[in-house]
């Protein structure tokens, strides 16, 4: 059991949110900004050649496609040398040495693609001599002017990190200073929690469990993007427990180097000495994913808003002209990442409950209204949800959010029920139109539902989404168990 006291005290004391260019922005910036020089020097180089030598011109059209291909190469090569890793950005190695040579190898490579394609004679050799010259001045230079900007920026706070919750037994984590956590692993800690040194048990004393628990807790009130882990390398029996035990979040778990492993990676010997990690867990979706998923629920959820309103409307009216009470109904739920957010719903009884004990709909149960049975049985007392999807509380499709009493008591008796949590709670979803919809009676017909909504989420893509949504539009003409 965790202490209330000690978690609200801790997340009190968290640092608040502000407006700071994202540390995993770094890389791309740095990328898009040499690139962009590149191809601009090149289109230079032409003009250039010709008004300050008295040369012959070049294709333009020539000149920027040579531009786009060094550029794209020099980023490659330069990537695969680790020049956009975060120590020689932010000035911990030093990389010039690296540049030259990098931008070296693309011109020669650019040279040779010229000459095997027989185009060496049409690009002016004077201004692929200046090309060379002020590309190779230029990415040295600015290349310099970056790290010092950019050093300057992250020594007044201006550059932030991902909201890590740091796990980890003292003697590693003393070994961790913040300057290096956000140089090398582009993490900025919030909080701390220390588990005890290794006992070679079989198991997590009580006491871990509770540091854990608490962890868990402050990272979700804090909207943590990941878990670090700080704890040897050798006792792997400990790492699989707390990987375990981490799993309820739907977060990144990241095993830092330890002592033994970061003295290794200092060495000369490994050359470019890049900061390694291990991503234990990796987060449901990626970035890309979730901005897919974003850009559907709010054009899907405003579309709907616009088609329905007559029918919202209707339903608002017929719903106090029938009984007293309000239109909508609201009740706590949990969202993503265990998040409470009140859902919205057309009130379909006369009861509202939103408290430890609440009973579920039942057939020709009494408490739901003649107006509510109709509600209910066409799904129309759901389309107020479509404003928890603009508020950002849910999506158009995912795991549909329970009653908070009925969270606590299935997820005592259902292994992995919490991991439904790893997305947001949807209006529909997968378990929805394969019939699993409506009141669970016992058991097994909740564990089939959360079946399906573990499914969805290790196999979610956007191409799914849109299924259940095309099928949610005629399964909801059948009677399919709600009522």
């Amino acid at each position: 059991m965790t202490d209330a006291a000690d978690v609200a005290s801790i997340i009190a004391g968290l640092p608040r949110r502000k407006f700071r260019i994202s540390f995993v922005l770094l890389s791309p910036l740095v990328i898009a900004f040499e690139a962009a020089l590149i191809v601009a020097l090149s289109a230079a180089s032409g003009p250039a050649y010709v008004y300050g030598f008295g040369g012959p011109s070049s294709e333009f059209d020539l000149t920027i496609s040579i531009g786009i291909i060094t550029a794209l190469i020099f980023v490659l090569v330069s990537h695969a040398r680790g020049l956009y890793d975060s120590a020689p950005l932010l000035g911990a190695s030093r990389a010039f040495s690296k540049v030259a040579t990098s931008w070296l190898f693309a011109f020669m490579a650019v040279t040779l693609l010229l000459f095997i394609l027989k185009l060496g004679d049409k690009p002016s050799r004077g201004a692929m001599i200046i090309f060379y010259f002020t590309g190779f001045a230029a990415l040295l230079v600015g290349r310099k002017l970056l790290v010092y900007l950019l050093g300057r920026a992250f020594k007044a706070g201006v550059v932030g990190g991902r909201r890590t919750v740091l796990v980890g037994t003292q003697d590693q984590i003393s070994a961790l200073n913040e300057d290096s956590l956000l140089r090398h692993f582009g993490v900025e800690v919030i909080a701390r929690f220390l588990l005890e040194q290794p006992s070679g048990n079989l198991a997590l004393s009580k006491s871990e469990l509770g540091t854990i628990s608490r962890a868990i807790e402050v990272s979700r009130a804090a909207r943590a993007d990941e878990i670090a882990l700080a704890v040897s390398w050798h006792d792997e029996r400990r790492l699989q427990l707390l990987r375990e035990e981490l799993r309820v979040l739907p977060i990144v778990v990241r095993l830092l180097p330890d002592r033994a492993v970061g003295s290794l990676l200092q060495s000369a010997a490994f050359g470019r000495r890049r900061a390694n990690s291990i991503e234990l867990q990796r987060a449901p979706l990626s970035g890309i994913e979730r901005l897919q998923k974003y850009v559907f629920d709010v054009v899907g959820a405003s579309i709907g808003l616009l088609l329905f309103s007559p029918l919202l409307l209707m339903a608002a009216i017929a719903v106090k002209l029938e009984s007293p009470g309000p239109v909508l109904f609201r009740q706590k739920r949990k969202g993503f990442n265990g998040q409470m957010f009140t859902i919205l719903k057309f009130r379909s009884m006369r009861v509202q409950e939103d408290g430890p004990v609440i009973r579920q709909a039942q057939k020709n149960d009494d408490r739901v209204t003649r107006v509510g049975r109709i509600l209910r049985r066409t799904s129309i007392d759901e389309l107020p949800q479509l404003l928890n999807v603009l508020q950002g509380d849910m999506s158009l499709i995912g795991p549909r959010p329970h009653a908070v009493a009925h969270d606590d008591y299935y997820s005592s008796l259902i292994a992995h029920y919490a991991f439904r949590q790893h997305v947001k709670p949807g209006i529909t979803g997968w378990a929805q139109i394969n019939n699993c919809r409506g009141e669970t009676a016992d058991v097994e017909q909740m564990r089939r539902r959360v079946e399906h909504d573990l499914w969805y989420i290790a196999n979610w893509s956007i191409m799914l989404d849109l299924r259940i949504a095309f099928i949610t539009c005629f399964a909801i003409l059948k009677k399919n168990g709600a009522y």
